[in-house]
């Protein structure tokens, strides 16, 4: 047997906790588990309070990425209108077949079915489309409505049908250049198109999309939701409208005398062979182009038929020397310096005056002529002879004040300057050539308004295409008025100028073929050779000397009537026509046939109806006057003529143009405030009256379609 206190005798009894011990070791316990609870409260109060309040607007955006949608509405990009109201361009939906690749079964059996169905679309690039990850693919933008229905009927899953904006150019090919184009992003991508793109396109470029690498286009971002059953529901209301519109433009541009100079314009070139032609309508009080015409046509509905050099506003964009027309200016400026008069007799030395070792030859060779003469039977020796009675700055101040040399300031997406050489490059040879216009390049809308300048009694006007930029609900957007830029000569210089110029179509000029039967034309030939360039009619070819081309031309002739108060500004370039091509020949009857159905279009009467004019008010009120026909496109008499009121107080400004309301207002000390476009039919302060203290007045101006509907003769009105 084991002893009692042998190793495994018996085992330790267990110790026993005592109840305090108990106790504080359940408090322990039950502080761990309260902090630990604190805690999980603290982090979670904390977490909370954040994602609430310091991170609540980034959650509420990650929300919004789950579950809201965005619609993109294409904008609608405004319309282009002639001065009546005719659309010239506008926007129509169109359908566009597009394919979302992740619903379509057969990529290629579908790909061959809509290859057959759509002409132009390449089936191996296509196939590569349909087998993408993408969930929107174009299949063929703007399609026609027949290729719409074939591929409806074809019922092919994962094709869709939507629509998009397609630029539409109602008359074709009238006014194509100007206008220009939009492209498939409906972004402007020439002519007015481009260069009032800001207008015509809501600026949305905060919303804008990129899509392929393409130009941005103009978009309108509408949020929603979708139900469990895909309905719906916007988010801040459906819009109105959901595409927005970008403003209307209204051109100066009249649809008809448009269509009738393309006409006119293409007929000439046509019959003597050309390569080009302009032709310019200008309204000479305004500045306002009536038409714009470059031949050959460009259709901006179909610009892939034509070919690119036709796509250019040549009317803008190209320069040439203007040859003979040159001379009027010339002869302008000596007379601006009272260094000549019009019956002066010069000798032009039978045609032919050497300066240095330099050679110049007449047309029409002549032993004398008087000033007048010397442009009706375009001398360039007479010319040269009258241009050395003054200084050559005299000279070029003349020419850059009519505006050759810089840009006019038309709206377009872009214009050429000319070119004058520098003053320190001017040689004799030089002065006499620029004088008769060689050695000078202009553009034809300079010299058009340039030649409206002398019509508007030596007042220069900035050209204008745009009449109004007006937005959505009718509301003028930008106020666009007739802009004076300069006077460059006197009245009665501008006069004599005109006066010379009517020799030219007198049955002893140049170009009796312009002359129009009851109207006076005043016009000037040009027969301008061209440079040696390396090109003919658009074409490279090899030039056997420099200098100017053998065989090569621009005839060009251009008018003011009637010449007694000139309404019209008309220009016409034909470029290239075959053999020598006389303005007068070929340009000449181009003219004729624009200014005389203008003429009777807008209501200009012959020169045998003259206003009657009275030297009182008094005086015309007891008189029963003769009805006086409308006059002019935006201005002329309408019922009883103007009136002209004796010397001292307010002077009479009813039936006047822009230019000689200024020029009367300024005489008599007066402020003028101009309203409205046209002739002068209310003033202020009736005829007569004395000044007021503040020496202003308001003259209101009225078009012919608010002439229409008015009462005959003028208005006076405080």
């Amino acid at each position: 047997m084991q002893k009692r206190g042998g190793k495994n005798a018996r085992k330790e009894r267990p110790s026993v906790i005592e109840p305090r011990d108990r106790l504080q070791s359940f408090r322990k316990r039950l502080l761990l588990i309260v902090g630990l609870i604190l805690i999980l409260f603290g982090v979670g109060g904390y977490r909370s309070f954040s994602l609430q309040v310091l991170e609540r607007d980034a959650m509420l955006k990650e929300g919004e990425r789950n579950y809201l949608r965005t619609m993109i509405v294409e904008a609608r990009r405004g319309d282009i209108l002639d001065r009546s109201g005719e659309q010239l361009a506008t926007s129509v939906r169109v359908d566009t077949i597009v394919a979302n690749p992740r619903e379509v079964r057969n990529p290629v059996e579908t790909a061959r079915a809509l290859v057959k169905t759509l002409s132009g679309v390449n089936e191996q690039a296509l196939v590569r489309k349909l087998k993408s990850k993408s969930w929107w693919e174009y299949v063929k933008r703007r399609v026609t409505e027949e290729e719409s229905a074939r591929v409806r009927a074809l019922k092919l899953d994962g094709v869709l049908i939507t629509q998009e904006w397609k630029r539409f150019y109602p008359k074709g090919d009238l006014l194509g250049q100007v206008l220009g184009r939009a492209g498939m992003d409906a972004k402007g991508l020439d002519g007015l198109e481009k260069a009032m793109d800001s207008f015509l396109f809501p600026n949305a470029s905060s919303d804008s999309e990129q899509a392929d690498g393409k130009e941005k286009a103009s978009v309108v971002k509408v949020p929603y939701i979708k139900d469990i059953r895909g309905k719906k529901a916007y988010m801040e209301g459906l819009p109105g409208d959901l595409s927005p519109e970008g403003s209307t433009l209204e051109l100066t541009i009249d649809a008809n005398i448009q269509d009738v100079a393309d006409k006119a314009l293409a007929k000439g070139v046509q019959a003597h062979g050309g390569h080009t032609g302009i032709a310019l309508v200008m309204e000479v009080e305004t500045g306002d182009l009536l038409a714009v015409s470059n031949y050959p046509f460009f259709n901006p509905n179909t610009p892939g038929k034509t070919e690119m050099f036709v796509w250019k506003n040549r009317a803008f964009k190209d320069q040439f020397e203007p040859g003979s027309t040159m001379k009027v200016f010339s002869l302008a400026a000596v007379l601006e310096q009272g260094k000549v008069s019009l019956d002066e007799i010069i000798d032009v030395e039978n045609g032919r005056m050497k300066i240095g070792r330099h050679w110049i030859r007449d047309t029409h060779r002549s032993e004398e002529l008087s000033a007048r003469d010397v442009i009706g039977q375009s001398s360039n020796v007479g010319i040269a002879k009258l241009t050395q009675r003054i200084e050559k700055e005299e000279l070029l101040s003349i020419l850059t004040r009519f505006g050759f040399g810089k840009k006019t300031g038309v709206e377009t997406d872009y214009e050429v300057k000319g070119r004058i050489q520098k003053l320190s490059n001017w040689a004799d040879i030089t002065y006499a050539n620029i004088s008769f216009g060689q050695g000078i390049a202009v553009s034809a809308i300079q010299l058009v308004t340039a030649f409206a300048a002398l019509g508007n009694e030596g007042l220069l006007m900035r050209p204008r295409l745009i009449r109004r930029i007006l937005t959505e609900d009718g509301r003028e957007l930008v106020p666009s008025r007739p802009e004076p830029v300069d006077q460059v000569l006197s009245k009665d210089v501008a006069r004599a100028a005109i006066d010379a110029m009517e020799a030219c179509t007198g049955p002893d000029g140049t170009a009796p073929a312009a002359a129009i039967r009851g109207y006076g034309v005043a016009g000037k030939t040009g027969t301008a050779q061209k440079p040696a360039t390396g090109y003919r009619r658009g074409k490279k070819v090899k030039e056997e000397k420099k200098g100017y081309a053998e065989d090569a031309w621009i005839s060009s002739f251009v008018g003011l009537v009637p010449a007694s108060d000139p309404k019209l500004a008309i220009l016409i370039i034909v470029d290239e026509p075959e053999g020598r091509g006389f303005g007068g020949v070929v340009a000449a009857p181009i003219f004729k046939e624009i200014a005389s159905w203008s003429l009777r279009y807008l209501g200009i009467p012959s020169e045998e109806i003259r206003p009657i004019k009275v030297s009182s008010v008094s005086k015309a009120r007891k008189e029963k006057l003769p009805e006086a026909p409308q006059v002019g496109l935006d201005g002329g008499y309408v019922g009883s003529p103007a009136l002209v009121v004796g010397a001292g107080g307010v002077p009479d400004l009813l039936g006047e143009s822009m230019s000689v309301v200024l020029r009367k207002a300024k005489m008599a000390g007066l402020q003028v405030n101009l309203e409205g476009t046209g002739r002068s039919f209310k003033q202020s302060l009736p005829p007569g009256t004395a000044l007021p203290e503040n020496k202003s007045i308001t003259v209101h101006f009225r078009s012919p379609a608010e002439r229409s509907a008015a009462v005959p003769g003028g208005v006076y009105a405080p």
